[in-house]
């Protein structure tokens, strides 16, 4: 719009949420030069983005799980999103719903899904919110933590030279196998199901009666009783741990005389 001469005005009878925003008004003089000045005009009562704080500033997953970062912003004008992991900008950047909106307060939310975390993902994660009347920013650390499986038997067998899991157990024997769950920086998991997986004898019950380790069993442990030579074989145990399953290496068990 121009206005010839020397004072102008720009008025608007009607001022809605639509007309908020940056004016630029340019002035040039006979000579050809300009100057522009710029204005940001919102309704009263307009604030700067306030980010809702997360659950917890923490967040530990376990590998292979999927992950979701929620950010919540409460503000007007309208807000943008920026997601860095580690300082990091990440792109493509999350989109952003609007979760309400009034003339004189919206809520928007943007969602950070990563569908099967890796070790690589462990970090800190900041999402910034800015609007033409401020900012304000939110961080959350990630630690994606990896479980290992292991069948420990008690009694302990003996150690078969130049193999690996495989032990040797007196004829006869009784024996119990547990399934066990760790991590190197001593986390705990919450374990939904045990399965395990038996060959040989194992998987039969050739002899028909419960010495042997069936396979199916969904217990922590499982039990086998006056072991004979047949009833020798390879187990692996598998735990579910969120929606994920594990397992274990094999275990093979060997009835010497």
């Amino acid at each position: 719009m121009v206005f010839p001469g020397g004072i102008d005005l720009f008025s608007c009878e009607t001022f809605t949420t639509t007309e908020e925003g940056v004016y630029s008004c340019i002035i040039m003089n006979s000579l050809m030069m300009e100057q522009t000045m710029r204005v940001g005009v919102y309704f009263s009562g307009r604030t700067a983005p306030m980010i809702d704080p997360p659950s917890s500033s923490t967040v530990t997953v376990v590998v292979g799980s999927p992950l979701t970062l929620s950010c919540t912003s409460r503000g007007s004008p309208p807000d943008t999103f920026t997601w860095r992991k580690d300082g990091t900008p990440i792109s493509p950047s999350p989109s952003v719903t609007t979760v309400s909106h009034t003339d004189s307060m919206a809520v928007f939310q943007s969602d950070y899904t990563i569908n099967s975390v890796t070790t690589s993902d462990s970090g800190t994660y900041t999402c910034t919110v800015t609007n033409p009347i401020g900012s304000d920013s939110e961080t959350i650390t990630v630690t994606v933590v990896v479980p290992v499986v292991t069948i420990v038997s008690n009694p302990a067998g003996t150690p078969v030279s130049g193999s690996t899991n495989t032990f040797d157990y007196p004829i006869l024997s009784s024996v119990t196998l547990t399934c066990m769950v760790t991590s190197s920086d001593g986390s705990t998991f919450t374990v939904t199901n045990y399965q395990w997986d038996t060959t040989g004898c194992f998987t039969n019950n050739a002899r028909n009666t419960p010495t042997c380790f069936p396979t199916g069993q969904t217990t922590q442990s499982v039990t086998g009783n006056n072991l004979l030579a047949e009833d020798a074989g390879t187990i692996t145990c598998a735990v579910t741990i969120g929606v994920v399953d594990y397992t274990s290496d094999p275990l093979t068990l060997r009835i010497s005389d």
